[in-house]
């Protein structure tokens, strides 16, 4: 019991240095300051963690640095955090109406929910992750952090085998440092660590669409299908990838945020998604994405000039330090002939000459991004939604426009993974649940204005 205090009064810590955050520097309003505070802080501490561990820090020295510091910042956080509440709790405008009045449809939503939501918080408090990826590259990395490896000793552990050596590094490890924060203060199981990250995205949620059925919509959308609870149960290894994917267009949904705080926010959470996982180039295309959406239509080209490039030169920063991470590695390699896993070796795949003598791989990629997707059951909602609802918006359009493009980055993908073992193509479809969550996020995305629209 006093490691779950231990991890609690952390996760409060990392909570209030990301309430102090949005609040002294994103001019966040108290409701968001609330909601978005645990987000701000596991992106704040642990991209700082990240780049001092990787820079040679100890890390128990990390660990502390970061629980003193959160224990500061709760003592200046907790009584303005409770006054907020207090007068939240006071406003009508915030204030439930009885639960006599709801619908029943609301009554099913709350229960779908609500059920969902604890069988989450259940299983990442009491089970082990089942996957092997996220056991060995995230879980086990982070007990090993824990314990006070330095990252050069990575090198020398993985190095040696001549399957692995570099596949262990196309992993970025900010999430094996989450999980390291809760395996040193006294757990073995270190999901507690996300379910302030799925409270944060459900509140947050509420805030956007507002109307209490809108938002039971969205929180069922959010924990209580099929693909949501597989990602919590066997895709451990991506849960705050998806989050914080999903957080982020989120951002785009919310007409009271300025236009400097959006775009905070949306740099923030990118960076940590790419701190999470690289392996698919879905940053890229959003980049791409939102200079053309926020940036091109301006007049004004060296203030856009300027915006772009602090969007653009952070995230190339990240990309870099990733490619240089895995050329570090190779430097260890002791095995002759060491064949790396890496998903950017274009040794693995077929030539452009042998593709075009192979036209079955464009049907086999067609079937297994959509057919066998379980994550495409989100897209086809977004259209139903867009088909049913009422006239476009710019955003929900251009939202749409990066589904496509996403969708097709994807099936390129998938055309050149089925060549490295085109007899095996059917069971290519494993890898979508993990790869396909970007378009769950944007799907959402397109859904909630619908819900924002209509209510």
């Amino acid at each position: 019991m006093l490691a779950y205090a231990y991890a609690i009064i952390l996760m409060l810590g990392l909570w209030a240095i990301g309430y102090q955050f949005g609040k002294r520097l994103l001019k966040l309003d108290e409701i968001r300051q609330l909601v978005l505070g645990y987000p701000l802080g596991l992106t704040v501490v642990g991209g700082v963690s990240v780049f001092f561990w990787q820079a040679g820090w100890s890390f128990p020295l990390l660990y502390w640095l970061s629980y003193g510091s959160g224990m500061l910042a709760l003592s200046f956080s907790l009584p303005a955090a409770v006054k907020n509440i207090q007068q939240l709790w006071q406003k009508k405008n915030v204030l439930w109406q009885s639960l006599k009045q709801w619908s029943l449809l609301e009554y099913i939503f709350l229960l779908l929910v609500a059920g969902s939501l604890g069988l989450m918080v259940l299983w990442l408090l009491g089970v082990q992750p089942v996957v092997w990826d996220s056991l060995v590259l995230y879980d086990w990395r982070a007990e090993r952090i824990a314990e006070g490896w330095p990252l050069v000793r990575f090198f020398t552990e993985f190095t040696h085998h001549s399957e692995f050596y570099n596949y262990d590094f196309s992993h970025p490890f900010l999430s094996s440092i989450w999980q390291a924060f809760i395996h040193k203060s006294g757990l073995k199981t270190s999901g507690l660590i996300y379910i302030g990250l799925i409270i944060s995205a459900i509140g947050y949620a509420g805030i956007i669409v507002k109307n209490r059925l809108s938002w039971l919509v969205s929180a069922f959308l959010l924990t209580a299908t099929a693909p949501m609870l597989e990602v919590v149960t066997q895709v451990y290894s991506a849960l705050g990838f998806v989050w914080f994917w999903i957080l982020l267009f989120f951002v785009f949904l919310d007409d009271h945020l300025s236009v400097n705080t959006r775009r905070g926010l949306i740099l923030l959470f990118l960076i940590t998604t790419m701190l999470n996982r690289q392996e698919t180039p879905f940053w890229l295309v959003f980049l791409i994405w939102w200079i053309g959406y926020e940036l091109w239509p301006v007049q004004k080209w060296r203030s856009t000039m300027k915006q772009a490039l602090a969007m653009i030169v952070p995230t190339c920063s990240v990309f870099t330090s990733w490619i240089w991470l895995q050329r570090e590695a190779t430097t260890y390699i002791l095995l002759p002939l060491a064949q790396s896993r890496s998903s950017y070796d274009p040794s693995h795949y077929a030539s452009l000459e042998q593709m075009v003598h192979h036209p079955e791989w464009i049907w086999q990629s067609a079937w297994l991004i959509t057919g066998l997707n379980p994550m495409f059951a989100y897209v086809l909602l977004a259209v139903l939604s867009s088909i049913l609802g009422r006239r476009k918006t710019k955003l929900e359009k251009w939202l749409w426009l990066l589904l496509i493009a996403w969708m097709g980055m994807l099936f390129v993908a998938l055309i050149f993974e089925i060549s490295t073992s085109p007899d095996l193509w059917l069971q290519k479809a494993r890898l979508l649940s993990r790869v396909s969550l970007p378009l769950v996020a944007v799907s959402l995305a397109i859904i909630g204005q619908q819900l924002k629209k209509r209510w």
